[in-house]
């Protein structure tokens, strides 16, 4: 599992001696816990808790998220967060599904839709990009809740077309159940595209993070 590092200062600054520094390493999951709290309690101030402490290797959680929302909701943060953790987690231990679940529980339509990039022209069938093997699935979560005890599932696919950009298409889903996706506004999250589908936002959140192709560059 990625790490992340919570850096704290063991020895004061002092001129003579530069200050010492620890760093606690802490799975991703349980670091947003972390600044969960910290954005709870300190309200606007968690804004500057994200940009101090939130050391990241893969997708930078620093500042990219927090100044991509203004002014700052919280609960969009925490929303970006967990999408920007999913990207990379579709083996998920009981430990990680329980997190998950009690964050995006606290969640509600607002603060999804307030992380939604504006909506794109160019519509495509997720069915039809999957039977012509533009994308190809690997993998799906259930068992997750949100908005209280709506459910949650994540769809994980790969694209195969190195020219298929989902920044700027936004997919859909055929019958029995038809839905319109948008794309989740995440630049820090650098080999993926998320979506979620709007229309189903009443009664579930339907996640679909595609990881681009070898050879974009997009």
């Amino acid at each position: 599992m990625l790490q992340r590092g919570l850096v704290m200062a063991t020895n004061p600054p002092s001129d003579l001696h530069p200050t010492r520094l620890t760093v606690i390493q802490l799975p991703t999951w349980k670091l947003i816990t972390t600044a969960v709290v910290v954005i709870t309690a300190l309200a606007g101030l968690g804004a500057a808790y994200l940009k101090l402490s939130l050391n990241s290797t893969e997708a930078n959680l620093k500042e990219a998220i927090s100044s991509s929302v203004a002014p700052l909701n919280e609960r969009t943060v925490m929303f970006k967060m967990v999408l920007a953790d999913l990207v990379n987690n579709r083996d998920m231990s009981p430990e990680m599904k329980k997190f998950y679940t009690e964050a995006l529980s606290k969640m509600s339509p607002s603060e999804v839709k307030s992380s939604f990039e504006p909506p794109n022209s160019d519509k495509r069938s997720l069915n039809t990009l999957e039977a012509n093997r533009e994308v190809t699935r690997t993998g799906k979560i259930d068992g997750l809740k949100w908005d209280g005890d709506h459910y949650a599932q994540v769809r994980f696919f790969d694209a195969n077309d190195p020219k298929l950009d989902l920044r700027r298409i936004d997919l859909t889903s055929d019958q029995p159940s038809p839905c319109s996706s948008r794309v989740v506004d995440l630049p820090e999250v650098k080999d993926a595209i998320v979506q979620v589908c709007e229309a189903h936002l009443n009664k579930g959140l339907e996640i679909i993070v595609v990881k681009k192709a070898p050879g974009s560059t997009f």
